[in-house]
């Protein structure tokens, strides 16, 4: 399940997968965990989902990653989101992207961009937004 968390799996896909009845499998899920099978991979797809958002190099939105991890319904990860980390995954992307290193302007139309250590040049300005200056660096 961890492997192939991103398809669109259902519980008949899982129990194909281990070779076992449908039945099966929820038996033997229900002697070794509280959870049913598709509880665990709603977990290993939100625990996904939080890696992605704690990635400093991460460029896709939220809603763009919970899509990606197949949690389709955005309200419902965040909600579950919050109740498994304690915070929204908002304010996590806002604190990975405040520990950014900034981009330090300079007044000659230039810039320093800190985490390339190089100087680039800027359209007469620097970037408003520090990011910018990061990603197009990459």
């Amino acid at each position: 399940m961890d492997r192939e968390h991103h398809l669109p799996i259902v519980l008949d896909d899982i129990a194909a997968a281990a070779g076992i009845s449908r039945r099966r499998l929820q038996e033997l899920f229900r002697e070794d965990t509280p959870a049913t099978p598709m509880y665990f991979l709603r977990l290993i797809r939100l625990l996904h989902a939080r890696r992605r958002l704690l990635d400093p190099e991460e460029q896709g939105s939220i809603r763009e990653i919970a899509i990606a991890e197949q949690i389709l319904h955005v309200p419902r990860f965040t909600q579950r989101y919050a109740t498994m980390f304690g915070e929204l995954p908002s304010a996590t992307v806002a604190r990975v992207r405040s520990q950014r290193p900034p981009v330090v302007a300079e007044p000659s139309g230039s810039y320093f961009d800190v985490q390339t250590m190089e100087h680039r040049q800027s359209e007469g300005r620097p970037p408003r937004d520090p990011g910018t200056a990061l990603r197009a660096s990459r």
